[in-house]
């Protein structure tokens, strides 16, 4: 008995020893614990402000690993930020050039001296100008969201413009050059004459998703063609008729023509 009250008496300091460390490491513990919880909840705030795109205001870190973390999110801040207002600045340029491109489009369609026009993928009238738009007596805005075949009004002049742009959309090729007649609304006892081309675009897909097409009158060219074809024709009639010998010479060397 004796012995065994001297074992208790010998291990009693060793315990409270061990008691009083464990106590201690567990407070410590708990301490260090409550310090790493605080500057975890402090971070959320930032996070969720970087998420965002919003300023924010890192808190004081109480211990390096929270530091580091909240160094790494005002890099990230800082990078996001320079993307941020490079994307600003090319959005800006991208848009003052389509802004100019716009505007030089609406410029040629309102002065150029030939019949411009666009159609989406079905045929409906997207853009037309006020010259091609004359041609049929009515104003632009009546023409967009229609099919091109319902604003012409001569039936054989629409089979074969109808059949052009079909062979545009099944080829996926321009065609150019394309002589047409017909009468057209504003003059429709006068045979008019027309070059046309049409020129495909295509999305990103590779699919047609549009055709622009541009029309030539040649009207007064041929009438102008016409009349020196019968002049020659009456020259060449009268010189064959005359009871006379009629010979040319050139004027600067006398030589016969």
């Amino acid at each position: 008995a004796r012995a065994y009250e001297a074992l208790l008496r010998a291990v009693a300091p060793i315990a409270a020893t061990m008691i009083l460390v464990l106590a201690a490491g567990f407070s410590l513990a708990w301490a260090v614990g409550g310090r790493i919880a605080r500057s975890v909840r402090e971070l959320v705030a930032p996070a969720q402000a970087l998420a965002g795109g919003q300023p924010f205001a890192m808190p004081a870190a109480t211990f390096r690993e929270a530091d580091m973390v909240a160094r790494a999110l005002q890099a990230l801040e800082g990078d996001l930020r320079r993307h941020h207002h490079q994307l600003e600045s090319l959005v800006a340029e991208r848009t003052a050039q389509l802004e100019r491109n716009r505007a030089q489009l609406e410029t040629l369609y309102a002065t150029a001296p030939v019949g411009l026009s666009y159609v989406d993928s079905e045929l409906r009238i997207v853009r037309i100008n006020d010259y091609l738009a004359a041609l049929n007596e009515e104003k632009v805005v009546a023409h967009l969201g229609r099919h091109i075949g319902d604003m012409i009004r001569d039936h054989a002049l629409r089979a074969a413009v109808l059949a052009d742009y079909r062979t545009v959309l099944d080829t996926g090729k321009p065609l150019t050059g394309l002589r047409r007649e017909g009468y057209a609304s504003a003059a429709p006892d006068q045979l008019r004459h027309w070059v046309l081309s049409y020129y495909p675009q295509f999305g990103t897909d590779g699919q047609i998703i549009g055709i622009t097409a541009l029309v030539l009158d040649e009207t007064d060219y041929k009438r102008v063609e016409s009349q020196l074809q019968r002049s020659r024709q009456l020259l060449s009639s009268v010189v064959e008729h005359m009871p006379a010998v009629i010979f040319l010479k050139r004027a600067e060397d006398l030589s016969y023509a």
